[in-house]
């Protein structure tokens, strides 16, 4: 488990971040959610990103599945 408000960008102005009920997430792992900037409530759709490292472990991969069906 993650505490999300700790993933947005440093400087972005959230003072508070909540998130809905359990059903709150979608198959692609976006999350609904609200936030307080400035004293004002707005609706967030959190949407993860990938890291660089598992983009290049998974390109990797493929790669060398792809030489071993070569052989």
């Amino acid at each position: 488990m993650y505490d999300l408000f700790f993933l947005l960008l440093p400087g972005s102005g959230f003072t508070d971040l909540n998130v809905g009920t359990d059903n709150s997430i979608n198959d692609l792992g976006q999350i609904a959610a609200s936030g307080t900037i400035g004293g004002q409530t707005h609706a967030l759709l959190l949407t993860p990103t990938p890291e660089p490292a598992s983009a290049v472990l998974l390109l990797g991969g493929a790669a060398l599945l792809g030489l071993r069906r070569r052989r």
